[in-house]
């Protein structure tokens, strides 16, 4: 994923964003769903319900971006069991209130105990 730059009316000006990576083809079929635009640069100035560049809200775009793998320093982890691989691990806190698993992708709402 190479980061490339696009206009943001939210923010005035230009913005990181990266496509996430192709879908392999396997016998004439796609294997994984197609790619998604993911804005590296989602702060303070994205309070509206949708991202102007996206059309999505900022709690999709925070799991976009956890998923993605890029600016890990932009989430906070909590360590806990995935529900996906269930095995120990960080856990990425996006908006919204949801965690990703930092080794298998899986995305869960995260429930306080």
């Amino acid at each position: 994923m190479k980061p490339q730059k696009i206009f943001c009316s939210a923010c005035d000006r230009e913005v990181s964003v990266v496509f996430t990576d192709e879908p392999l083809i396997a016998g004439g079929q796609a294997t994984l769903p197609d790619p998604e635009l993911v804005c590296l640069e989602m702060g303070v100035r994205c309070n509206g319900a949708l991202c102007p560049v996206t059309a999505v809200s900022g709690e999709a775009m925070g799991v976009r971006v956890a998923k993605s793998g890029m600016r890990p320093d932009q989430h906070s982890t909590i360590r806990a069991v995935c529900d996906g691989c269930k095995r120990e691990t960080d856990l990425m806190v996006t908006r919204g209130g949801y965690v990703t698993c930092s080794e298998c992708g899986t995305t869960r709402r995260m429930v306080r105990s």
